[in-house]
């Protein structure tokens, strides 16, 4: 499994928009995101955007699994929502989101990640 974690200062802005478009990348990519059933993988409309990748469709648990989370450096934000602005502009693009918590990062969870 490869992890990314986007940090920025707050938590409900930036990393969390990052985080919420990277899975967004994952799933048009036809891999999993960790914690998500295998029906955001199974994307047979994938197939005619990558030829070279024969049965996409059929792949189940042999997909790479990416772990993919944002947090803050700092405390100012703890618990809060994405700010509305980062939601609107999420929407606009039609990348889902869910409810989201701010947090800072610990030394221990960083180290969990691969970048």
């Amino acid at each position: 499994m490869k992890s990314v974690l986007f940090i920025c200062h707050g938590n409900i802005c930036r990393s969390p928009m990052a985080e919420f478009i990277f899975k967004d990348m994952i799933r048009k990519s036809g891999l999993r995101v960790e914690g998500e059933s295998l029906r955001h993988a199974q994307r047979p409309e994938l197939q005619a955007e990558w030829p070279d990748r024969p049965g996409l469709s059929e792949r189940t648990d042999d997909l790479e699994v990416f772990r993919v989370d944002s947090a803050a450096v700092s405390y100012e934000e703890e618990g809060n929502d994405i700010y509305p602005p980062a939601k609107r502009t999420l929407n606009a693009h039609g990348i889902p989101f869910e409810r989201h918590g701010a947090h800072r990062v610990m030394d221990s969870e960083a180290s969990e990640y691969d970048v």
